[in-house]
């Protein structure tokens, strides 16, 4: 009896790490600073808004729980993928870290990796989460975890 619980134990608690073990792969490790309309793409992805320019969709048809933020090597592109449901527990699908990185790639020309996973900044095993959506205190927070070009010309400020 003691063993069938130790080994229903294992498996309720084991088999999610070893879930998100499974995406560390698409995880990025390199230096990379992001610029302001970096940091705006990062946090319409938390809002799930990352396509609000698509003209044919309701904006409230595309909220949508973040799953994968994938950016290029170089910060310039990015791509955001989503769960169609507003339980993000409802998606676990580790083939979403594979599309997101991908598509990023398809579309920039570079390697792609993963940055964000749900609301946490993965990216060089930083583990942060991200639950304040402000523009400015999201550049002061990039600024401190290093993700930030300080060069990034000041064309973003709450008035545009």
């Amino acid at each position: 009896m003691k063993k069938k619980i130790f080994v229903l134990l294992f498996i309720i608690f084991i088999s999610p790490a070893n879930s998100f073990s499974s995406i560390t792969k698409y995880f990025g490790s390199s230096k990379i600073n992001l610029d302001e309309t970096g940091v705006i793409n990062f946090l319409r992805y938390l809002e799930g808004t990352f396509h609000a320019e698509d003209i044919f969709l309701n904006r409230t048809a595309k909220l949508m729980s973040p799953m994968y933020y994938a950016i290029s090597e170089d910060g310039k592109v990015s791509y955001g993928w989503f769960c169609r449901s507003t339980y993000s527990s409802d998606c676990s699908d580790d083939f979403g870290a594979f599309k997101a990185t991908e598509y990023c790639k398809e579309y920039s020309g570079k390697k792609c990796f993963i940055f964000a996973y749900r609301d946490e900044i993965v990216w060089n095993n930083l583990n942060v989460r991200v639950k304040e959506l402000d523009f400015i205190k999201s550049v002061k927070l990039f600024k401190e975890l290093e993700l930030f070009n300080e060069k990034s010309s000041q064309i973003i400020n709450k008035e545009n």
